[in-house]
């Protein structure tokens, strides 16, 4: 397989701050427009081959290739490009660009179209590539990216080859969020080099695919059929260069047993050998010319000159101080085609310039100079409102809220939390201390010392325990999506209770899963038919229970403050928002509800209508690319694209996808599984599970809690109990199982789970459980570090 060059892509992290402007002691400072104009210079990345804007065309002119066989029409009107393939919806009509690809050259082909009409929602528009003509300039053999008006379909999009004895060969589809709209322009994007070809629909990667046999010299062109075709303009261009940097995500040289470890963002003091420290993540402060400053605000060079170096960490970070510097950043982003960004700033107007700006840019809250925020839930849930009303999934907390709990309930509500370890000493007790806070992310100057004690850890050791889902309620032992199922699993130990919500005729929310009353009830009839008075007499079809009302589930919630309600929005009545925030208000809920659907248009319009409430998206089918690179990419972008976290369904590799994507901020929380998945990914540590059995896994161990302090002596077995709780709530004492020392200790012995210091001083220890799920799968939970005075 040949060599493949790929666009440089990783990850820059924004923060801004406070710093004033230093002169550079390692390059000469430039503006922005300089530092621009030198990147122009340095750096070509494409030669255009062919291009043309329609506007400018009254007809198709020389050159153009109609196929004899074409059942449709081709023609230019006001200031388009039509191909009008309605006429059969199965034999497409077809347009031959004049210029041809020869000599192998690595390409790329940009689109900007729509449909403007179908015959019906699966028919489809098409760039084709590689191709070969027949008599009659007839496509014989090609590759077709294919886009069909309802793209949320499994086959939306479409990898296909037609081979040359006619037959269609397909080896690829993925669905794309929203389906395609006549009043919209869309672009399309196909990038050949090599034999590797990526699709684009918007900017976001849809198929990667390894090419068998690229042709030498081939055609391009559009396909369509049972659909209307409307062409804004082409290019086609040759890449000259593309700079190679994979997103792997490890999170040091070395393995480590933490499930779910939390990243590792490193403060660096220089760019010289940032790529070799223990973390994801180096961070820096960058200024309106580009330069990167470390948390001294000296500089350390540019960021053109670390591009340069192809050294660049897993993840970079960039602390702006402005919004000019995030326009500074623009320009460069959009040349250096980063698709995965995260923006950190204390300054609400930065994250609203990133999002107006560089709307598929992920940002982060840095709360860490709101000293009126306290350990309470009044400012927990403000915390949450902040966070979702700039659009971010990712919060830095002050310190006076970092505690296991605090973190717990903001992660509940589908966000990722980071901590600023400068806001302690960064001794080892307190290095111990941030890891079994339980967090998803740590900013240090220290990486090393925190890789070297999460290496320290037990195999399959929990720091964070993942969310019980329960999945309708309860539905293994009650009617599901009914109260009584609800209340049960709330009674058994959910973190969260998943219900489903429809519309009825007079517009009352009920929770019912389906868009029939068939399976669930003794009666039929759709629910958008009938009124709330129709559906009221109706009972359950198993143990009769009322079909309930959302606001049941509201008015039951309240006697439950541990629990989050996860609604899915089954209903895609854009009313449905309007209602559903009433109730919300009504009841004053706000705190205890996320909200989720696989209709990501009312997700859009649940963060324009309700702001301060979570959302997340559902997802079909997981994307499929070669690498595991363009996967992440796909889900980033996915995730970022709705503000949302990511719940996708089961797949064998999806552990590997979730760690992988971990440095970006996206929480998982997959569905639809079995005990063996279940397990599977609890002890992955993913974000949440979910499961229909939720009696099956109230004794799983969460929290172990020791006295923060004792006094032993010398030669004594250190003797404590500790403080254990499972799930369902149910709090029990045990000896421990495990022993972490901290380094610094009095010599000590440990044998047969015995831990004894044989010299005086003071040790700091860290206390592990180990709890078995079942024969044949453990995992260990740990005390924050305890204090040992050995006399």
């Amino acid at each position: 397989m040949k060599t493949l060059k790929y666009a440089v892509l990783y990850t820059c992290i924004l923060v801004t701050s406070t710093y004033a402007n230093t002169t550079s002691k390692t390059f000469e400072s430039k503006s922005a427009n300089n530092v621009q104009l030198e990147h122009q210079q340095q750096i070509n990345t494409s030669k255009i081959i062919y291009e043309q804007q329609f506007s400018t065309l009254s007809t198709l002119g020389i050159g153009w290739k109609i196929p004899g066989n074409n059942p449709g029409r081709v023609y230019i009107d006001q200031g388009f490009l039509w191909i009008d393939g309605r006429q059969n919806a199965l034999i497409p009509t077809s347009l031959i660009l004049p210029q041809l690809i020869q000599d192998n050259k690595n390409y790329q082909i940009e689109l900007e179209f729509t449909l403007a009409d179908v015959v019906n929602e699966s028919r489809w528009a098409g760039l084709i590539y590689q191709v070969q003509l027949g008599q009659g300039v007839i496509p014989t053999e090609y590759y077709q990216f294919t886009i069909r008006q309802n793209t949320t379909l499994q086959n939306g999009t479409e990898f296909g080859r037609r081979l040359k004895n006619g037959k269609w060969q397909v080896e690829t589809t993925q669905p794309y969020p929203a389906p395609v709209l006549a009043n919209q322009i869309y672009t399309a994007r196909i990038e050949m080099v090599g034999n590797r070809v990526q699709h684009y629909l918007n900017q976001q990667l849809v198929q990667e695919i390894e090419l068998a046999d690229p042709m030498t010299q081939a055609e391009i062109g559009f396909s369509t059929a049972g659909a209307l075709m409307k062409i804004k303009s082409i290019k086609v261009s040759e890449i000259l260069e593309k700079s190679k940097q994979q997103m792997t995500q490890n999170n040091s040289k070395e393995s480590i047993n933490i499930s779910g470890a939390p990243i590792l963002i490193t403060k660096a003091d220089s760019v010289k050998g940032t790529s070799e420290r223990s973390s994801r993540a180096s961070f820096y402060q960058i200024d309106q010319s580009l330069r990167l400053l470390n948390t001294a605000a000296q500089s350390t060079g540019s960021l053109l000159e670390l591009i340069k170096t192809k050294q660049l960490p897993n993840v970079l970070i960039l602390e702006v101080q402005d919004i000019k510097t995030v326009e500074a950043l623009k320009q460069h982003i959009a040349q250096q085609d980063f698709a995965q960004m995260i923006l950190v700033s204390k300054k609400t107007d930065v994250l609203d310039t990133v999002n107006s700006q560089l709307p598929w840019v992920k940002t982060a809250l840095d709360l860490t100079d709101q000293h009126t925020l306290k350990s309470n839930p009044t400012s927990l849930n403000q915390v949450i409102r902040l966070a979702n009303g700039a659009s971010t999934k990712i919060v830095i907390l002050p310190k006076t809220m970092m505690t296991k709990s605090n973190i717990r309930y903001i992660q509940q509500r589908l966000m990722n939390v980071w901590l600023d370890a400068a806001l302690f000493k960064e001794d080892l007790p307190d290095i111990a201390q941030n890891l079994t806070l339980g967090a998803n992310g740590i900013l240090t100057k220290n990486p090393e010392a925190y890789a070297q004690l999460l290496k320290q850890f037990p195999r399959d050791t929990l720091l964070r325990s993942p969310f019980m889902i329960a999945h309708r309620g309860v539905p293994s032992l009650e009617d599901e999506n009914t109260l009584e199922s609800a209340v049960h699993a709330m009674k058994l130990g959910a973190d969260l209770v998943e219900n489903d919500i429809q519309l009825t005729k007079d517009l009352k929310i009920v929770v019912m899963h389906d868009n029939t009353i068939d399976r669930t009830t003794t009666a039929k009839g759709k629910v958008v038919e009938m009124t709330w008075a129709e559906l009221s007499q109706l009972k359950s079809k198993n143990k009769n229970y009322k079909i309930p009302l959302l606001s049941d589930y509201f008015k039951v919630l309240k006697q439950h403050k541990n629990v989050v309600l996860m609604v899915e929005m089954k209903s895609a009545n854009p009313e449905l928002i309007r209602l559903l925030k009433k109730e919300i208000e009504q009841y004053d809920v706000s705190d205890q509800v996320v909200l989720t659907s696989f209709n990501h248009e009312q997700i859009l319009r649940a963060k324009q209508q309700i702001p301060e409430i979570s959302t997340g998206i559902l997802i079909g089918y997981l994307p499929n690319h070669a690498s595991l690179q363009n996967n992440v990419a796909q889900v980033v972008q996915q995730a970022q694209q709705y503000h949302s976290s990511y719940h996708p369904p089961f797949r064998k590799d999806l552990v590997r996808l979730f760690s992988a994507s971990q440095g970006f901020g996206v929480s998982f929380w997959p569905w639809n599984l079995n005990d063996e998945k279940f397990k599977s990914l609890y002890l992955a540590g993913i974000s949440g599970v979910t499961t229909d059995h939720i009696q099956n896994y109230g004794n799983f161990v969460l929290n172990a809690d020791v006295k923060s302090s004792l006094s032993i002596r010398t030669g004594q077995v250190l003797n404590v109990e500790v403080n254990l709780t499972r799930q369902n709530g149910e709090k029990f004492k045990d000896k421990p199982t495990e022993f972490i020392v901290l380094e610094g200790a009095p010599k000590y012995s440990l044998e047969h789970g015995q831990l004894k210091f044989l010299g005086k001083g003071t040790a700091y220890v860290l206390v592990g459980y180990r709890y078995a799920m079942d024969t044949q799968n453990r995992y260990s939970v740990y005390s924050e570090p305890i204090q040992i005075n050995i006399k």
